[in-house]
């Protein structure tokens, strides 16, 4: 069976004037990051520390760095069955798993198309 599929479209004549990603204004000040600062145990820092020092994402931090991220870091505690983050969410944290198992699952969205 011969299947004939449509040519692709012509590009179009009409070209951009300018493209700009860069805003203006309020939109474009810079300041300086300030990292945020959670009170913690010498226990809570030590097993932080630990767990960093095996994880390689952090192995070219210097010890002012590591410092800085394990104050950033808030302890959040999960009961078996919970769900910690659902495919889809916005990335807005780092999970360090301290004791425990986190089963991760993907779903996969799967097209197929008949053609006669």
């Amino acid at each position: 069976m011969k299947v004939e599929l449509p040519l692709p479209r012509k590009p179009s004549t009409i070209s951009r004037k300018s493209v700009s990603a860069e805003a203006y204004g309020n939109w474009n000040q810079k300041s300086l990051f300030v990292p945020p600062v959670h009170t913690k145990t010498n226990e809570q820092h030590n097993r932080i520390r630990t767990k960093l020092q095996k994880s390689f994402m952090f192995n070219a931090l210097d010890e002012k760095e590591i410092e800085i991220v394990i104050m950033a870091m808030e302890e959040a505690k999960f009961k078996a069955g919970d769900t910690v983050i659902s495919q889809g969410d916005e990335g807005a944290c780092l999970y360090v798993v301290d004791e425990g198992t986190l089963t991760c699952h993907r779903q996969f969205v799967i097209c197929s198309f008949y053609v006669q």
